[in-house]
């Protein structure tokens, strides 16, 4: 037999569907435990395109990262994709962004604030880097803050299989730490194969490292960016192929070095 369940217009409905047997062979089960069958269905009405809205009440199209993103990967893309945050604090769970490559295809998806400047919108987890990129690509991030203040752990770290990665306009906020071991980083890459990374007119402030590239990597753009406050390197780079113009650091007095290769 076919159970029909009509959706409404909506982006992604959850659907419980429950199935379960009574006298089995006209005969009396005692165990009842196991007579029960029951999967969870999504169906979704559209795939997503154009801009959509995060914030807390239902005026928004989601009302947290987590709902944008379920939506994302289970029902996918028609077209670049923008969502814009709500102006407040968030300090839920960091943002992961691994294997996100596995749902994009060809297009773009963009981060940004509703209100068009960086500190609008915080994004300030408890606990784990700010934000982790591996497997992704075709991602944007623009006028937001990442504050790893309060995690205690690197701002941005990038891994393994990342393309075409833009944050733009951002600020990159390290825990102040007087350490030298790279662990409280604003931005961390210790990864080969990555290709088409830039950074582009960002504040990135604190950390032990400003910023640390490691590895065999292509097309890195750093680019009018101002990095202070770091406590050891504000900019190391090893092996990458970086691009690095019209930046401004600013120097920890005694604490400050600078490596390039």
């Amino acid at each position: 037999n076919f159970i029909h369940i009509n959706f409404p217009n909506c982006i992604l409905i959850k659907a419980p569907i429950s199935c379960w047997v009574n006298t089995p062979n006209n005969a009396y089960d005692s165990t009842t435990y196991d007579d029960t069958l029951m999967i969870i269905a999504y169906g979704c009405s559209n795939l997503l395109s154009g801009v959509y809205t995060i914030g807390p009440d239902t005026s928004y199209d989601f009302q947290s990262m987590d709902e944008a993103m379920f939506n994302l990967t289970h029902c996918g893309l028609a077209g670049n994709t923008e969502f814009q945050l709500a102006s407040g604090i968030i300090d839920t769970i960091a943002w992961d962004f691994t294997d996100l490559a596995n749902y994009v295809g060809n297009y773009h998806i963009t981060f940004s604030s509703m209100a068009g400047h960086a500190d609008s919108v915080i994004i300030r987890p408890v606990m784990g880097n700010v934000v982790t990129l591996g497997n992704a690509k075709h991602l944007i991030f623009k006028n937001l803050t990442f504050d790893a203040s309060y995690a205690g752990e690197r701002t941005v770290e990038i891994k393994t299989g990342c393309e075409d990665i833009l944050f733009s306009h951002c600020h990159l906020k390290g825990f102040e730490i007087n350490s030298t071991t790279n662990s409280a980083a604003g931005v961390y890459a210790y990864a080969s194969g990555l290709n088409n990374i830039r950074f582009v007119g960002n504040y990135i402030e604190g950390g032990d490292y400003g910023v640390y590239f490691n590895g065999t990597n292509t097309n890195i753009v750093m680019d009018s960016n101002y990095i202070e406050n770091s406590y050891y390197y504000p900019f190391y780079s090893y092996q990458t192929q970086i691009q690095f113009t019209h930046n401004t650091i600013y120097e920890v007095p005694g604490n400050t070095y600078f490596y390039g290769r």
